[in-house]
């Protein structure tokens, strides 16, 4: 997960929607399937393939996939 487009297939993933809904300026909480537990989720995954252990208050600090994706 170097790209944000690997990113944006790990939010399609986890989420269970098609990567065509998911661009880099939309907003991830308004994206279909988004949920606090699919957050801890993707923390999660986040952690075991990158190694990056996120905190929900860090989480809090973006609004759009891409600025999600500059946390990591």
């Amino acid at each position: 997960m170097s790209t944000l487009e690997d990113f944006i297939r790990l939010l399609s993933e986890e989420l269970s929607i098609d990567e065509n809904e998911i661009l880099p300026q939309s907003e991830f909480r308004e994206l279909r399937n988004w949920s606090s537990l699919n957050a801890l989720l993707i923390l999660s995954r986040i952690h075991e393939i990158k190694g990056i252990l996120l905190s929900p208050a860090q989480l809090s600090t973006a609004k759009t996939v891409k600025e999600f994706f500059e946390l990591i």
